[in-house]
């Protein structure tokens, strides 16, 4: 059975130390599995199914940017995967980091 992860894109959050500070400012939200930020990208935080999307929005407003859609975060891509990060690709345009 497949899972679905939700990739929240930001505006503006383009660096490593900012991803992390807007992951760990996110750790007390339901569902937040991780964030990951591609080379010349935007930081994506990474959320499962139960995922609290209206719930983000008090307290966490994505240092130096905003979320991609009208300042609501909103799914905007569906993957298949597992509950954890299980492996690595070989692909260093990717930066990838989970919550603890």
């Amino acid at each position: 059975q497949d899972k679905h992860f939700r990739v929240l894109k930001t505006q503006g959050v383009r660096s490593g130390p900012d991803c992390q500070n807007l992951l760990a400012s996110l750790h007390a939200a339901r569902g937040i599995l991780g964030a990951q930020l591609r080379v010349e990208g935007a930081c994506e935080i990474v959320v499962g199914p139960s995922a609290d999307l209206a719930g983000m929005v008090v307290g966490a407003f994505p240092p130096g940017g905003a979320w991609a859609e009208d300042g609501i975060p909103e799914a905007s891509i569906e993957v298949s995967g597992e509950d954890y990060v299980a492996g690595v690709a070989d692909d260093l345009s990717w930066s990838c980091w989970r919550l603890n």
